[in-house]
This record gives structure tokens, C-alpha cells and sequence, in this order.
């Protein structure tokens, strides 16, 4: 008998010889192996609204606060397991709140990590410049109805 765990796996794999012992004795053997699972995964939460793109990480749990309507403080330390400061968080997340918040929602750590400041300022960045390479035209329609209403605001 032999037993392996896989690097990324929570599941043990015992794999039983089928030509030995009394398994030897059989015809059709009742099992090969056998797969035992250590700990199943936590349940999703059943609020979990997709993030908007562009959205700031705060904003997402301030969002998941309001569809449970309870305030943040309660949220973050019932859901994300401890009281955190959002604007600390959003700069800086912790990798154990990430992995709560992963659960709850469905949505890989890798993608609440783009979900930063940072990472979402840039992201939008390259989006607007996009925007700008790939359709100069719409840009400038815009520049021009906008340029009017930024002369009246000085």
C-alpha cells in the first residue's frame, strides 16, 4: 500500500493492491484505489455580485456589505475574519483576507489582487489609452462636448 498527496491537492490517494491479501481471492476487485478528501472547501457565500471593472477592492466590500445590509465593520470581521482599515486594505491587502474573500465570493485571490489601487489604476490606464490609439475619432466627439462644460465649471 502506498499513499501520495499532491502539491496543490487536499485529497489523499491510497492506492491498495488488488493481487494480494483477500483482494486476491476476488474476481472483479471492489476497489483500486481510494480517494479520501481532508477537508472540504468553505462554502460560498450566497451573495456574491460580480465586481464591476475598474472596481477598487474597498468599494467591492463595501458593495458586499450593502447586498448582506449589515456595516462594513461587521462584514469584514464576520466575513473576511478580522476588523481591517478598508483604505489600509485596499492599498495592501492581506493574504489571509484575500483567501476568506476568495471563498465567500468565487473569485480567484489572483483577481482580487488586481482589484488594488494600484493595479486597477493602471489597468484603467491602459484602457484608456487604448481607447484612445484604437478610435481617435470617438475621443475627439467626446473631447468636444465635454471641453464645454469644463469652461463654464472655472
Amino acid at each position: 500500500m502506498n499513499a501520495s498527496i499532491g502539491p496543490s491537492s487536499t485529497a489523499v490517494t491510497i492506492a491498495v493492491p488488488t493481487n494480494v491479501g483477500p483482494f486476491s481471492r476476488r474476481r472483479f476487485p471492489v476497489f483500486d484505489d481510494i480517494e479520501v478528501i481532508t477537508s472540504l472547501p468553505p462554502r460560498r457565500w450566497p451573495l456574491h455580485p460580480t465586481p464591476y471593472p475598474f472596481e477598487w477592492i474597498d468599494g467591492y466590500i463595501r458593495r458586499l456589505a450593502e447586498h448582506y445590509q449589515i456595516s462594513v465593520k461587521t462584514f469584514c470581521r464576520s466575513g473576511l475574519g478580522s476588523n481591517i482599515d478598508l483604505n489600509t486594505f485596499a492599498d495592501a491587502p492581506s493574504h489571509s483576507a484575500l483567501m476568506h474573500l476568495s471563498a465567500g465570493t468565487g473569485i480567484p485571490i489572483s483577481e482580487l489582487r488586481k482589484m488594488t489601487r494600484a493595479c486597477s489604476q493602471r489597468r484603467l490606464m491602459i484602457a484608456l489609452r487604448e481607447l484612445c490609439q484604437n478610435h481617435p475619432e470617438e475621443v475627439q466627439k467626446w473631447h468636444s462636448r465635454f471641453s464645454e462644460h469644463i469652461l463654464f465649471m472655472d
